[in-house]
């Protein structure tokens, strides 16, 4: 409650498009079974998860291109799991559409 400094626990590379970089991160959400950060980038038009203390992240949705694809991300500006963690829904901004996407497969 009291901190006064922060910790980078992601990115912090400059902005670019490295499994170790973000470019414009919007969202985040928090795994509260897995520690897992789920992350809007959205410059690079995916969604990237973070495991705690990596340093590198993995891309989940999105082909870091922009387009309206199913595959595809135009600027994610919002995450979010479902209650069981099985789905993750993106707010694909300049698509105008909301996307799922199964975390199970």
């Amino acid at each position: 409650m009291n901190s006064t400094v922060g910790v980078t626990v992601a990115g912090g590379n400059g902005p670019g498009s490295a499994s170790n970089q973000l470019d414009q991160p919007h969202a985040i959400w928090v795994s509260s079974k897995t520690g897992f950060m789920y992350i809007a980038d959205t410059y690079n038009n995916r969604i990237q998860r973070w495991k705690m203390n990596d340093t590198q992240a993995v891309t989940i949705a999105g082909t870091g291109i922009a387009g309206d694809l199913s595959t595809m991300l135009s600027s994610p500006a919002g995450v979010a799991l479902n209650a069981n963690e099985t789905f993750l829904y993106v707010s694909d901004q300049y698509n105008n559409r909301i996307q799922r996407f199964d975390l199970t497969v």
